[in-house]
């Protein structure tokens, strides 16, 4: 029953380290707009969306050309004109240009530090700054108004306005977040199994014969003081006490001898 027991335990211990080790988790990285051309003076949102929701870390990076290495420390300093904002499974942010050399791509990184090192980027954003703005606007004040129309006709769509470009983060399916507590309930009942087998084997168990060291074997009475004397030993209690003694030489005569008067 023990060794059964054993077995039993052992191929449990053996299937739940199978499924309770959880396999390496990917983190799933969105960048939202791909493309936007601004003005200078204009200032856009970035929203950076991943899944599983967690507590991550999460930065946001730049470089001229649309490859980034996630080991990078091109990082984007957080000031006045950055401002960011961030939840369990998103993140943004508001950056207003300056100029037009702060062309390029922007990327989203997010980091888990927990329960082992992991960084995963997102796709680049290209972003143009459109510098023509200012010198299209001292050229028109000094020019009619056809010329004035003329002009503004060309510029592009970006440049005529200064409002800040957002983008709609994309609905995000849930169905990935419930993976978490799958792999809890899975790892709570496999406890469970455990705990329940280990006491129904200690509950069946046999006790065990208990051996007495330093002690000599109880013989019988009878047996210990007439080893020899079977006979006796097998008769019963009435028989045993009118046991037949010998009678000595002198005895005998005395008591075969017939007296004359």
């Amino acid at each position: 029953m023990d060794g059964l027991c054993s077995i039993i335990l052992v191929l449990l211990l053996t299937a739940g380290a199978f499924n309770i080790t959880p396999e390496e988790e990917k983190i799933n990285v969105h960048l939202e707009p791909k493309y936007i051309e601004v003005c200078e003076e204009a200032s856009v949102t970035f929203n950076c969306t991943f899944q599983p929701r967690g507590k991550y870390k999460v930065s946001w990076h730049y470089s001229q050309t649309p490859y980034l290495d996630c080991e990078t420390e091109n990082k984007i300093p957080e000031g006045q004109r950055f401002f960011k904002e961030e939840d369990e499974d998103w993140s943004t942010l508001n950056i207003t240009f300056n100029k037009a050399s702060e062309s390029g791509w922007y990327f989203c990184k997010v980091t888990k530090d927990i329960p082992v090192l992991l960084r995963y980027c997102s796709n680049g954003t290209q972003v143009i700054v459109d510098a023509t703005s200012n010198s299209t606007s001292s050229t028109t004040s000094t020019r009619t108004t056809e010329s004035q129309n003329q002009t503004t006709a060309h510029l592009p769509t970006t440049c005529m306005n200064n409002d800040t470009t957002t983008s709609t983060p994309p609905m995000i399916s849930k169905e990935k977040s419930t993976q978490w507590w799958i792999w809890l309930a899975l790892a709570v009942g496999c406890a469970v199994l455990l705990v329940s087998i280990v006491v129904i084997c200690i509950l069946t168990r046999k006790p065990e014969d208990i051996i007495y060291e330093n002690t000599k074997p109880v013989e019988s009475s009878c047996w210990g003081r007439n080893k020899a004397k079977k006979d006796i030993c097998d008769l019963p209690l009435s028989k045993k006490t009118d046991t037949i003694k010998p009678l000595r030489k002198y005895d005998t005569l005395s008591s075969n001898r017939i007296r004359r008067p």
